[in-house]
């Protein structure tokens, strides 16, 4: 029937398969087994606009199923679904050509397709459509494809950042999710960031914060004003139109932890910049980040903890943690999550280098912690011998690595590229360890003798990393996998 030249035949035959189709997975890979999907790709253009339309549905449908994605790619039919998308066609072919396009642009060679048959100016054209069910194929397309590099360069030439600003206009909640996190990705560009501040982006992104009704997109809201926090002008502008302390009440007074987590990321990604960090101290985050601190999750603690290691950058910032953040830091120290401490240890750390006060404090808060804990172990029976005195002992200090850490996290922070992470990173040890060295020249490397020389100053077998700068494959390993940690941690 697929191949009559009748084209009554072929509407109903293909109005048949649709609903047929519609019934599930079962039906579809039927469709495939039977051999039906080959000749309904020459339908689709087909001259007759009910069979042509007809064949779109069909498609729009089946391409949820990988099988028929496959089959799809291999007979090289993108380039007939994007013609579906034209501006005389109708609204209905429009929504199941959009659809198709949604189903096959989540894998990588549809992705490349696509882009190559120019589908992307049609789909950024369809974000204005009346229709809803276009609208969100259209931006579900798209934000697949911005997983890709060039589609993102080529949206900013589409100027494509307004129509997805007015998607957030939206009353269906998925277009709105939809275009938020379209805009998360696309705004880690900074010619992205500063279309979206002209555009008034912004302003959207605060209305969402604020709408309690709306508190399900509050997170994917958070993510792109993380981003934009990034830019000087764009902070500066949020602070001036007093956004940044409705975003500093609305991270402190949140109740859902991944708000506040996200909050506090947004935070720590913005403070690198200096400048930055003197617009968060005037507009006091400290009290914010204190806050954080003392949440029930841990997220929202590691996340404020590495915060305030940011911010520690700035000297008034580290006054004022004086007071208020060094106590409530030293009581995460004894916390059951390692993650914690470990963010708690860093924060410290940060907070008291060059920091005689924040020192001082530090050490006094822990010697209290440590009277109390004796006196709680003093009530405990004994179960050591009354003559067998029991030392503490505590690893060498390793300020060397301190230095590492922030060194690290400050370079890899702004790559969003995994490979390039770890490419920074493995640099960055090889370096700290001795350099590169070939086969021929590795009997000169004499690591061995500088080990045995830290281990005879330091009158100890235990050795910190930091120190050592002549070392082979495994410590390179453990300092890589040590700076590995930290930076999982902060990002």
């Amino acid at each position: 029937m697929l191949n009559s030249p009748e084209e009554e035949i072929l509407a109903k035959a293909c109005e048949a398969i649709y609903r047929f189709a519609l019934k599930g997975e079962e039906n579809k890979a039927t469709l495939l087994e039977l051999g039906a999907v080959e000749p309904l790709t020459k339908l689709l253009t087909h001259e007759d606009k009910i069979v042509r339309r007809n064949a779109t549905m069909i498609f729009g449908i089946l391409a949820s199923n990988n099988d028929v994605k496959k089959l799809l790619r291999e007979l090289d039919v993108m380039n007939s679904v994007i013609a579906q998308l034209a501006p005389e066609e109708e609204v209905v072919i429009h929504e199941f050509a959009s659809l198709c396009l949604a189903n096959m642009s989540a894998e990588y060679t549809s992705k490349v397709q696509i882009l190559e048959h120019g589908g992307l100016e049609p789909l950024v054209r369809l974000l204005a459509s009346p229709d809803p069910d276009v609208k969100k194929n259209s931006v579900e397309c798209i934000y697949n494809l911005t997983q890709d590099f060039q589609c993102r360069a080529a949206l900013q030439e589409l100027n494509a950042i307004p129509p997805i600003l007015d998607l957030l206009k939206s009353e269906y909640p998925v277009i709105q999710l939809l275009a938020l996190k379209t805009l998360g990705i696309i705004t880690n560009d900074k010619e992205a960031r500063t279309t979206l501040r002209d555009n008034q982006g912004v302003d959207h992104l605060i209305k969402i914060l604020e709408t309690k009704e709306l508190n399900d997109l509050h997170i994917e809201a958070l993510s792109v004003i993380a981003n934009c926090l990034e830019d000087m002008d764009t902070l500066v502008l949020i602070q001036q139109t007093g956004g940044l302390k409705k975003l500093l009440s609305f991270a402190e007074n949140s109740t859902i932890p991944d708000i506040q987590k996200n909050a506090a990321k947004a935070i720590t990604k913005a403070a690198y910049d200096p400048e930055n960090r003197k617009l968060f101290h005037e507009q006091e985050v400290e009290k914010c980040l204190v806050a954080l601190l003392g949440s029930e999750n841990d997220g929202t603690k590691i996340a404020a903890s590495q915060a305030i290691s940011a911010m520690c950058e700035n000297t008034g910032s580290k006054e004022f943690f004086n007071n208020q953040g060094i106590p409530q830091l030293i009581l995460l120290l004894k916390s059951d999550s390692e993650e914690v401490r470990e963010a708690a240890s860093l924060a410290l750390a940060n907070l008291t280098t060059c920091h005689p006060a924040n020192a001082k404090k530090g050490r006094g808060k822990k010697e209290e912690e440590k009277v109390k804990e004796e006196e709680e172990v003093s009530t405990l029976p004994k179960l050591m011998g009354e003559g067998s005195p029991e030392k503490e002992w505590y690893p060498p200090f390793d300020p060397d690595f301190r230095v590492y850490v922030y060194e690290v996290t400050k370079s890899i922070f702004p790559i969003t590229n995994i490979k390039e992470q770890i490419e920074v990173l493995a640099r960055y040890v090889a370096e700290k360890m001795g350099g590169k060295m070939s086969k021929e020249k590795l009997h000169n490397f004499s690591w061995e003798l500088h080990i045995s020389e830290l281990k005879f100053q330091l009158k100890s077998n235990v050795v910190p990393i930091g120190q050592i700068k002549k070392g082979i494959f495994y410590h390179r390993a453990l300092l890589f996998k040590v700076l590995e940690i930290f930076c999982l941690i902060c990002l």
